[in-house]
């Protein structure tokens, strides 16, 4: 199955009202990664959220993926991945782009650090310019300050 996403209809959309908490992984509810186990959790322990959760699923909508095409979305966008079809797999890339002062943001880190070595995306780090690989968060030589290391 494609990733589902739900479009966003303007600035006052209750669905996109922050704080984003009304998810498996946040505000202390448990990581569930199975769509009739998590809103069981949701309609037992929290039903405001799942009558919340109900609304997404509502709006949702799969698009029509092809061979090659590629899905960008903002952080915020509501999204989740349907059941993978047997014999099929999904491959994901997350990248993110920041402004060059952001030091804050993308920072390296054990989680997709650790996890991307040694294949396809370790050779597209180590293929970047300083420039580009400054975009994720990697000051550009020179930059290294006492405070980075």
């Amino acid at each position: 199955g494609g990733t589902a996403v739900v479009e966003r209809t303007g600035p006052e959309d209750q669905l996109y009202q922050p704080p984003y908490i009304n998810m498996p992984g946040q505000a202390g509810h448990p990581f569930i990664n199975d769509r009739d186990h998590c809103e069981t959790y949701f309609a037992e322990n929290f039903p405001e959220v799942a009558r919340f959760r109900e609304k997404l699923y509502q709006r949702q909508v799969i698009p029509d993926y092809s061979k090659g095409d590629v899905l960008l979305y903002r952080y915020d966008t509501w999204h989740r991945g349907t059941p993978v079809h047997p014999n099929q797999v999904r491959c994901v890339m997350n990248l993110a782009w920041k402004k060059k002062q952001s030091h804050w943001f993308g920072v390296w880190n054990p989680g997709w650090a650790t996890k991307n070595y040694y294949g396809v995306s370790e050779k597209l780090f180590t293929d970047m310019s300083p420039v580009q690989r400054a975009t994720i968060g990697v000051p550009l030589p020179g930059q290294w300050t006492p405070v980075l290391g």
